[in-house]
């Protein structure tokens, strides 16, 4: 009977025959070559198995046996059978480590190596180092092993021995471990970018670690739902820099945590944060007024720009601000120095910023100059005349070197506590706008140059301002009026503390132009240089004292000019009378209404021109027409004529004399047929002579 197993790892396997009839022994022989040339065991027996009482050599095995009957008569052997002795193990097979490990699939792939003649291998799975329990306990012929449940989370030993066909089962291997993990690490928690918005196109996105993480998935997406991300990088720690720009824009990011085993959690919520790398525009400086100032702490402005979050200004005391003397952020203008800046050229400039930091390109630079030095003080000249009557005196002063501005204070009182007048203007002199009030007046002046430093006040001037005038003259009225004299008398009474009079002469009462006389005289009398016009003559006076204070005008006075003569006297008629002579005229036209008088001439002799003669008569009234001449002898030849005289004495001194009648010694009226001239001799007292 073969030996089973074959191999064996029996050493003293058990060999067994069939029984044969007649035998009553059977010869063995076992020996390590097929013709038995040497053998292990001879020996006869009478049973039908045999068990070696030594053990066998590893190797291959020959046996056989022949039967004896009891007379000892011994067959052939029968055919010799063998198997093999083999009680050496194969060698320890060699793992191979679970990868991933930590692993998240819960039946991994158990692999090992290829031990030769290995028919099989015992394998061992346990949650135990000492393997006292076993999740898998099994033996198979393959070098992989894939297990037929999921493996529980956590560390994980396995082993495999080597088994030949003869059942030699070689060492366990070495465990070796891994770890099923299953479970996610938690979500991280994103920390927001800042600034947001930024100006960095590839900014630090960072996160908290997350405990037992080993690795952070990062996708990084222009929308919300992260349908085409950006970016979707792995990393082992925070944080996580783009390694290109992002656009600009809204941009949306999200982490999650990965173990070791691979196990990722889900994404944290998205955060977002806008990208900007787009400039605001250049702020436009506002120059800084006055240019020069004094203000050693300027206020420096600039128009705001949209969109723009901060500004920063420099200044500097060179274009080129090298070394700026300031260089500040602010959020909005203006900017005012916390400091005094120093005198000189004082250039500044202003950039916008935007809330992610991009900053526009520098204003161009504005200058301007500090001046912080005053001008020197004025010297004042004093007021002349003092007293003086002008309420607004001119103010003079010299000027002073490097002074655009002269400040003028104005005061009754020499402390200027109130003062009437607090002006500035550009140069001397000064005119009051106002008129002052009448007293002792006090004034000073400082100066300012274009930066606006005043100088110290000048030392105080002061003069007297006197504008009352005198009393309003009392005119004397011109007589007569009319009057024919060309420059008649004009006068009037004398005012006290008047030093002139200021006389009008003018053709209208409201003396406007032309005035024929404005004139300005010491006396109280004055007479004409020149003939008046004639006709109304209106006239005033005025009074002035010694500072050229006037009084109002006297109220007006007015006479009349009348230097033309009334017409000639026409239709003179002289005819007898008893005694002397009847002169009859007509009467003065109907225009004429300024007869005073009628002056009647007398001569021997014919005259045309009665100036240097006497009148023999005057008539009074301008309706007189006749005169009798009872001096005058009616035995003489007179020449007669008669003139009017006006109002203002006007009297026409060419004259054409009429001649009386011829003397006759009787006027009986025969030549004419007239015998109405008839009377009684002498004629009565009164009556016309015939």
């Amino acid at each position: 009977t073969a030996v089973s197993p074959d191999p064996t790892t029996n050493p003293r396997p058990v060999l067994a025959w069939s029984s044969v009839s007649g035998a009553a022994q059977y010869h063995l022989q076992i020996s390590t070559v097929a013709t038995f040339q040497t053998t292990l065991v001879d020996l006869t027996q009478v049973g039908t198995t045999y068990m070696p009482v030594a053990d066998l050599p590893e190797g291959l095995i020959y046996w056989r046996v022949s039967s004896k009957d009891s007379s000892g008569n011994e067959s052939t052997f029968s055919v010799a059978s063998s198997f093999t002795e083999d009680r050496t193990a194969p060698a320890v097979p060699v793992l191979t480590a679970v990868s991933p490990d930590p692993t998240t699939n819960p039946r991994p792939v158990l692999a090992w190596s290829l031990v030769s003649s290995a028919a099989q291998y015992h394998l061992q799975i346990s949650t135990v180092a000492t393997f006292q329990t076993a999740l898998v306990d099994l033996t198979q012929a393959g070098m992989t092993y894939t297990p037929v449940a999921d493996l529980p989370e956590g560390l994980i030993y396995w082993r495999v021995a080597s088994k030949d066909s003869a059942g030699n089962e070689s060492a366990f291997s070495a465990a070796s471990s891994f770890t099923e993990d299953r479970t996610a690490p938690v979500v991280p928690v994103l920390v927001p970018v800042a600034p947001d918005p930024t100006n960095n196109r590839r900014p630090t996105l960072a996160w908290g670690t997350v405990p037992g993480a080993s690795g952070y998935r990062v996708q990084v997406s222009t929308d919300a739902g992260f349908s085409a991300p950006l970016t979707d990088a792995t990393l082992s720690t925070p944080p996580y820099a783009p390694v290109s720009d992002l656009p600009e824009g809204q941009i949306y990011w999200r982490v999650a945590s990965r173990d070791g085993a691979g196990n990722q959690s889900a994404f944290s919520a998205a955060d977002d944060f806008v990208v900007d790398a787009t400039a605001p525009a250049v702020p436009v400086l506002v120059p800084v007024t006055p240019d020069p100032t004094n203000n050693r702490r300027p206020t420096l402005s600039w128009g705001t720009v949209a969109g723009a979050a901060l500004y920063r200004v420099q200044v500097s005391t060179n274009a080129g601000f090298a070394t700026p003397l300031i260089d500040a952020t602010l959020s909005s203008p203006p900017y005012i120095p916390s400091s005094d800046l120093p005198e000189g050229p004082i250039y500044w400039r202003v950039a916008s910023q935007d809330g992610a930091g991009n900053q526009s390109a520098f204003s161009a630079a504005d200058d301007f100059l500090v001046d912080a030095t005053a001008p020197a003080v004025p010297v004042l000249v004093p007021v002349t005349p003092d007293p003086t009557n002008n309420r607004r005196p001119v103010l003079s002063w010299g000027t002073v070197t490097g002074a655009t501005l002269y400040r003028v204070q104005v005061s009754t009182n020499a402390t200027f506590t109130a003062p009437l007048i607090d002006a500035t203007l550009s140069s001397p002199p000064y005119v009051p706008a106002s008129d002052l009030p009448d007293g002792r007046i006090y004034w000073r002046v400082a100066s300012q140059d274009e930066a606006g430093n005043q100088s110290a006040f000048s030392a105080v001037d002061d003069f007297l301002l006197d504008s009352t005038p005198p009393a309003v003259p009392v005119l004397v009225m011109v007589t007569p009026s009319p009057t024919s004299m060309a420059r008649p008398s004009l006068g009037w009474a004398a005012v006290q503390d008047a030093a002139s009079y200021r006389l009008q002469v003018a053709r209208d009462p409201g003396f406007t132009a032309p005035i024929l006389i404005d004139t300005t005289i010491s006396s109280t009398l004055f007479v004409p240089t020149s003939d008046l016009p004639e006709g109304v003559i209106y006239w005033r006076v005025s009074s002035l004292d010694s500072l050229g204070n006037a009084s109002a005008f006297s109220s007006t006075s007015s006479f009349v000019e009348d230097r033309t003569p009334p017409p000639v006297v026409t239709g003179l008629s002289i005819r007898w009378s008893n005694p002397g002579f009847h002169l009859s005229w007509n009467s003065a036209p109907g225009g004429v209404t300024d007869i005073a008088m009628y002056r009647v001439y007398r001569s021997g002799a014919p005259f045309t021109d009665v100036t240097g003669l006497t009148p023999v008569a005057t008539v009074t009234g301008a309706q007189a027409t006749e005169f009798e001449d009872s001096n005058a002898s009616q035995q003489n030849v007179y020449y007669y004529a008669v003139t009017a005289v006006d109002l203002a004495r006007n009297e026409l001194r060419s004259v054409t004399s009429v001649v009386t009648p011829p003397p006759q010694i009787f006027m009986d009226g025969f030549e004419t047929g007239d015998a109405s001239h008839w009377q009684a001799w002498p004629p009565p007292a009164g009556s016309s002579p015939p």
